[in-house]
């Protein structure tokens, strides 16, 4: 009987843990800077977004939330949409 197979199943459940937490961390960073400087009354840049990959965003900051409360969430995404002007904070 091989011992190492479910330690190494176990280490790469860590490891995708730790991705997903560090992936999670880095966006809610890139939004608490944006923010900031939302309001912090400088002049805000402003960049034309895809809201389909707004949505993906927003979607993949909240998916942890979503697991752990047993919560779906689809998407129904509408290819072609004109972009829009958003505020874009650097």
């Amino acid at each position: 009987m091989n011992c190492a197979g479910p330690r190494l199943v176990e280490h790469e459940a860590i490891l995708e843990t730790l991705r997903r937490t560090l992936r999670d961390a880095e966006r809610a960073s890139e939004v608490i800077r944006r923010l900031r400087s939302l309001f912090s009354g400088r002049d805000a840049v402003t960049e034309e977004v895809d809201l389909n990959e707004v949505a993906q965003s927003v979607a993949a900051l909240l998916a942890a939330d979503f697991r752990r409360e047993r919560v779906a969430l689809g998407l129904d995404l509408k290819p072609g949409l004109p972009r829009v002007l958003l505020p874009l904070v650097e």
